[in-house]
C-alpha cells in the first residue's frame, strides 16, 4: 500500500480570545476559591455541560481547575460523577437525544476543620414525570437533594462521609431542604457555616451544624415565586430573584465589613433596557452587616407557601451590577486574588448554545462605600496576575504507533510537530477512532492528556475513552488551518500502574462534524497518591 500524504494548509493562525478561560470542555456555574493554605493559587469549581446538549439534563463529570496567574488554567481532573453516588436511585435516557439523564447542577465547596466539603444538587430520581402518573410520582423535579462529599485536599480524593462523622442514618445529602432547594452556596465565617440556596424564584438561607451536613434550625425563606404577594413583604426583599445565589465579604474604604449576596435576576419578560446588547439574566446584589443580612429591630412573622415563619434579617438590595450576557442562565461568584477582585461567570459565546456554556472571568471595582461599579462581559478577559506558567513535560506518543478504526489512518505531512512526520486523519468520519495502547501510567496517578492537533473548523469534538471509561466529548478549538497546531488538555482520573493503559479518541454517536488532524499525544503524570474513594 502506497504511503498516504496530506498537505497542511492555512493562511493565518487563529488566536482565540482570553474569554472563555476554559475551552476544552463546556463548564458553567463556577465557584472560585483561594484557600488560606495556598494564597498564590486560585481554584475553579464549575459544573460541566456534556456534549451533546440535552438541556439541563446532561450535566455530569465535574472537574476542578487551578491557576497561579489568572490566564493559564490547569485541569486538575474529575472529582465527581453521578454514577459514584450510592443514594441516586434512578436514571433515564433522554427520549430525543438518547443521552443519559444526570441532572447535576451548580456546585460549591467550603473548608472547615481540616476538610474540604464539596456540595452539589442532584435529584435522587433523574427521570421525567411520566404521563398519567400522579403528582406524587418521584421525578427529577420533586426529588432534589444537596449532596456532600469531602476530602483533605482541594482537588482530589473526595469521599463519602461516614455516619460516625455526620450523624446516625446520614444518607449522603443534606436533609430538610425541600423543593427548589438547588444551587447551594456554603460559606464559613468566623467558624459558623451558612447556607444560601434556591431556584425558581425561591430563596432560602440558614445555618449548618459543625458537621457541615446537617441543618442548624430551619431555613428562612426570603423570596418566593407567587402572584399574590404583598408589596413590601416576602418576595420583595430581593426583586426578581431567580436562582444561583453566591456570597462574599469585603471591607469598604472606611473599614466596615460588608457581606454581599449576589444572584441572577429574571429579565426574560422585560423589555431590554436601551443600550443593553444582550438578553438573559442580569446579576443583582444586596448588602448586609452580617452573613444573613441586616438584623431587623424586631422579628417579623409572615406567611409563606410552606406556612408561617419568623424572619429576623433583611438584605439591603442594591440592584444590577453585571449586565446580561446573552445566555439564558447566569451563575457566578466573586473572589479576591493577589489584591484584585474578579467576577467568574459563564456565557454561551463559545458554542452559541445556552446549554453548552463556558466559564469567563472579568475584573471589577468598588466605590469607596463598598457598592459595586457596574460592568459587563468582555472577550479580552483579565490581565496576567502572577508568574509565567510552564507546562510540565510528559511522555510523547506518536500516531504512527497507534491503532486505527474506520476511515482513520496515519498520513505523512510536512510541517507537523510530531517527531515521525505523521498526522492522524479522518478522525471524525463515522465509526472512526484512534487508540493508543500500552500507555505508561507510572505508579498509577492522575494524568494530563495533551493533544497536539490542527483544525480549520469551528469546534469539532471527539469522545475520549480511557481504559474503557468514557470522559464524554472534548472540544478542539479552531487553529486557522491544518498547518497551524495547538494543544488541548484534559486530565483523567488515576491510570493503571505501568504500561497498562489504553487511550481512545472516537467520533462517537453525536452529530459531530469537522476536520481534526492529530499530530501526537503527550501524557503528563501527576506525581500524587490517588485513593479512588468512589471506586
Amino acid at each position: 500500500m502506497s504511503e498516504v500524504k496530506v498537505v497542511l494548509e492555512g493562511e493565518k493562525a487563529y488566536i482565540p480570545p482570553k474569554n472563555p478561560v476554559i475551552k476544552t470542555i463546556f463548564t458553567a456555574d463556577p465557584e472560585a476559591k483561594v484557600w488560606d493554605s495556598e494564597p498564590d493559587k486560585l481554584y475553579l469549581y464549575p459544573s460541566r455541560d456534556r456534549y451533546p446538549s440535552a438541556g439541563c439534563d446532561h450535566m455530569d463529570q465535574y472537574h476542578v481547575f487551578s491557576t497561579t496567574n489568572m490566564v493559564d488554567f490547569v485541569d486538575e481532573g474529575e472529582i465527581l460523577r453521578r454514577s459514584d453516588l450510592p443514594w441516586t436511585e434512578a436514571t433515564d435516557i433522554h427520549p430525543e437525544t438518547g443521552s443519559e439523564l444526570t441532572f447535576m447542577w451548580a456546585p460549591d465547596i467550603a473548608y472547615k476543620d481540616g476538610y474540604y466539603y464539596y456540595y452539589w444538587p442532584t435529584p435522587r430520581f433523574a427521570r421525567h414525570h411520566k404521563r398519567g402518573e400522579s403528582r406524587d410520582y418521584e421525578s427529577w423535579n420533586n426529588s432534589w437533594e444537596t449532596g456532600v462529599v469531602r476530602s483533605r485536599e482541594p482537588n482530589k480524593n473526595f469521599e463519602q462521609i461516614p455516619e460516625k462523622d455526620a450523624y446516625p442514618g446520614f444518607k449522603g445529602y443534606i436533609e430538610g431542604i425541600g423543593y427548589a432547594g438547588i444551587d447551594a452556596t456554603i460559606r464559613v465565617y468566623d467558624g459558623q457555616a451558612y447556607i444560601y440556596l434556591g431556584g425558581g424564584g425561591n430563596y432560602y438561607q440558614g445555618k449548618l451544624k459543625n458537621n457541615m451536613v446537617e441543618m442548624d434550625g430551619v431555613l428562612t425563606k426570603l423570596t418566593e415565586n407567587r402572584n399574590d404577594r404583598e408589596t413590601g413583604g416576602i418576595s420583595h426583599a430581593l426583586p426578581d430573584y431567580h436562582e444561583g445565589p453566591s456570597m462574599f465579604r469585603r471591607k469598604n474604604d472606611f473599614g466596615k465589613m460588608i457581606y454581599y449576596l449576589i444572584h441572577p435576576g429574571y429579565e426574560h419578560d422585560k423589555p431590554r433596557p436601551e443600550g443593553t446588547p444582550y438578553g438573559g439574566d442580569s446579576f443583582r446584589y444586596a448588602m448586609g452587616s452580617t452573613p444573613l443580612g441586616n438584623l431587623l429591630p424586631e422579628p417579623v412573622t409572615e406567611e409563606t407557601e410552606q406556612g408561617e415563619q419568623m424572619r429576623e434579617h433583611v438584605w439591603d438590595y442594591k440592584g444590577v451590577f453585571f449586565a446580561p450576557t446573552g445566555c439564558d442562565t447566569s451563575h457566578g461568584s466573586v473572589v479576591e486574588f493577589k489584591g484584585k477582585y474578579y467576577f467568574v461567570y459563564h456565557t454561551q459565546d463559545l458554542s452559541g448554545h445556552g446549554t453548552q456554556r463556558s466559564v469567563c472571568i472579568d475584573e471589577f471595582k468598588f466605590n469607596p462605600d463598598g457598592t459595586i461599579i457596574p460592568f459587563a462581559k468582555s472577550s479580552d478577559g483579565v490581565k496576567q496576575n502572577g508568574p509565567d506558567y510552564i507546562r510540565p513535560k510528559g511522555t510523547v506518543y506518536n500516531v504512527s504507533g497507534a491503532e486505527f478504526f474506520g476511515n482513520a489512518k496515519a498520513a505523512s505531512a510536512t510541517g507537523t510537530p510530531s517527531s515521525d512526520g505523521k498526522v492522524a486523519i479522518n478522525l471524525n468520519d463515522m465509526d472512526s477512532a484512534i487508540i493508543f495502547n500500552n500507555i505508561d501510567g507510572g505508579k498509577g496517578s492522575r494524568a494530563m492528556l495533551v493533544f497536539t492537533y490542527s483544525t480549520p473548523d469551528d469546534l469539532p469534538k471527539m469522545e475520549l475513552v480511557v481504559n474503557g471509561v468514557s470522559y464524554s466529548y472534548i472540544n478542539f478549538i479552531k487553529t486557522g488551518g491544518t498547518k497551524f497546531f495547538a494543544e488541548a488538555e484534559f486530565t483523567v482520573k488515576a491510570l493503571n500502574p505501568n504500561a497498562n493503559n489504553k487511550i481512545e479518541l472516537r467520533r462517537g454517536t453525536a452529530d459531530n462534524k469537522g476536520t481534526i488532524l492529530l499530530s501526537h499525544i503527550e501524557v503528563v503524570l501527576f506525581d500524587d497518591e490517588v485513593k479512588n474513594e468512589f471506586n
